[in-house]
């Protein structure tokens, strides 16, 4: 049997050797092996077909770009080290508010 990743391995050098001569395509990508994917892009952790593959993604699904978008700005805002002032008694009130979830959920 196939695995799921050689199948599309397979399906997108298929797709690339349509039309030689002309400029190379990029097959589709579906929106769920992109979002699996996201953390790998940012981090560019992945080949450069499947990078150009999301990249023509991002490009026509707004979804998916939003997606992108929103985890970058989670990254950047959790990276610059800002340290944000709580008011005071706010760690006791979440600490009790945790324990009565927790003795509720047992």
């Amino acid at each position: 049997m196939v695995g799921a990743r050689m199948l599309e391995w397979l399906k997108f050098r298929l797709w690339q050797g349509r039309g030689k001569g002309a400029e190379t395509r990029v097959l589709p990508i579906p929106c769920s092996h992109v979002l699996q994917e996201i953390s790998n892009y940012i981090e560019q952790d992945i080949d450069a077909e499947l990078r150009a593959r999301m990249e023509q993604h991002f490009r026509q699904c707004a979804h998916c770009l939003a997606v992108l978008e929103g985890t970058q700005n989670v990254v950047r805002l959790i990276g610059d080290g800002e340290v944000f002032e709580v008011p005071a008694g706010f760690s006791e009130r979440l600490q009790q508010r945790l324990a009565a979830r927790i003795a509720n959920d047992q």
